[in-house]
């Protein structure tokens, strides 16, 4: 390895341990992150978000491919992939509407080839769910009462993926992932009539365990430089270790302005009970069809079972979910010396019947997206990859909220050819 590549692999493992250390969180701003272990985050990258989130048959050996480890035996080249983003989003009821907005670190990641064309090394992180919800209600039988509900932190994960190449066109893959990170959850009950004791429960559950999932993918090669590569990705229903503690308390106000209150009774403490959280079965599967340096489209099909969740033996209003994901790419001509023909151009979109079953409605999630890669002159093929994203998930029947939200993804590839042997005559 040469200097250069250490100090940049020193870069990213610094930064890695920078977010681990600050306990970085993806926030959302969804008030469906109530439900379950949050808002489960999508671990593509900027260039699959434009093209729908598609990632089972994605094979390149100038990009890096999360969703199917499998993907990471093509690498031939070091690669180094960093994201960000950025949402807006519009909540409305039926009453009522508020808007937000936010912006994240996405990804960190870096692959090398061990074995050129045979197994090739991923460490990276990536986001796994996140909460952030802030939600009032007011009710007035059997007295009038405010009930407040708040929910913020989320849960990471680093990984180390290696990815294996069977013969010329079967690859398999595994991550091996660190999950980690705290999810704290409030509920207020305030009354308005004086006698009555408000009540507070805080939960915080932090989570620290081990998660594996694995790839394979298969690539035929057809005639005059066209392939179809199929892949399959997924991890099986676990048990994922945490800890949680619980204050529930009732307590008094000391001030006219309501801003400071005084403890009265504990309910319940618990502190730092160990406990497991039941993860649900993940399979994903697709392919992808190309013509080599043209065009390429693809679909994914992704399935989970969360009717078997539960965290700490309590279950919560989750069903299995589908996801449909289609998208694709052209590039006019990658030899061109205009530079407008060498831009990727993508699009794609979604459909996902979700995991969330609030008031007996399914909240669905759909969407579009586009984007392009922009490439860096007298590189490896390195590229900067902008992607945007319009969508709407829920509902404004049934005492729900529909969330219509745009986002943009900016995402830097850059590639160097750093275990290349010289030879000297």
């Amino acid at each position: 390895m040469t200097k250069k590549s250490f100090t940049v692999l020193a870069f990213l493992l610094f930064s890695i341990i920078i977010v681990f250390r600050s306990s970085a969180q993806t926030i959302t701003l969804s008030p469906y992150s109530r439900y379950g272990i949050g808002e489960m985050q999508y671990s593509g990258y900027a260039y699959q978000r434009s093209m729908g989130g598609i990632g089972q048959g994605l094979q390149s050996t100038t990009k890096l491919n999360f969703l199917n480890p499998a993907s990471y035996a093509t690498d031939t080249l070091t690669i180094f992939e960093m994201g960000v983003d950025g949402t807006y989003m519009k909540l409305t009821d039926e009453n009522s509407s508020q808007k937000s907005k936010n912006g994240n670190l996405s990804y960190l990641s870096l692959g090398f080839p061990i074995i050129k064309q045979k197994w090739s090394l991923n460490i990276g992180f990536v986001p796994f769910s996140a909460v952030g919800y802030e939600i009032k209600e007011r009710k007035l039988t059997p007295v009038t009462a405010n009930y407040f509900y708040t929910g913020n932190g989320g849960v990471n994960r680093f990984y180390i993926g290696n990815g294996f190449k069977i013969g010329n066109n079967l690859s398999v893959g595994l991550n091996a992932s660190y999950l980690f990170g705290a999810v704290n959850r409030i509920r207020r009950v305030e009354f308005e009539q004086s006698g009555y004791l408000n009540n507070r429960y805080t939960n915080t559950t932090t989570i620290s365990d081990i998660h594996l999932d694995y790839g394979l993918q298969y690539r035929f090669d057809l005639r005059e430089g066209y392939q179809l590569v199929a892949g399959i990705s997924g991890s099986n229903s676990s048990k994922v270790n945490a800890k949680r503690s619980v204050l529930w308390e009732n307590y008094v106000f000391r001030s006219a302005s309501g801003d400071i209150t005084s403890s009265r009774d504990t309910v319940q403490y618990t502190e730092n009970e160990k406990g497991v959280i039941n993860a649900p079965l993940n399979l994903t599967t697709g392919f992808f069809f190309s013509k080599e340096n043209k065009w390429g489209a693809g679909l994914d099909f992704n399935y989970q079972d969360w009717s078997n969740y539960s965290s700490f033996g309590e279950t919560d209003t989750l069903g299995n979910s589908f996801k449909f994901s289609i998208g694709g790419q052209i590039t006019p001509d990658i030899k061109s010396q205009l530079y407008i023909n060498r831009i990727e151009y993508r699009a794609g979109g979604y459909y996902h019947d979700g995991v969330l079953q609030v008031n007996g409605v399914s909240i669905n999630d759909y969407g579009i997206t586009a984007g392009f890669g922009f490439p860096l002159r007298k590189s490896y093929q390195s590229m900067i990859n902008f992607s945007f994203e319009f969508g709407q998930r829920g509902t404004t029947s049934d005492n729900l909220v529909k969330e219509s939200y745009t986002k943009l993804f900016i995402g830097i590839t850059f590639n160097e050819n750093w275990f290349q042997r010289l030879k000297y005559n």
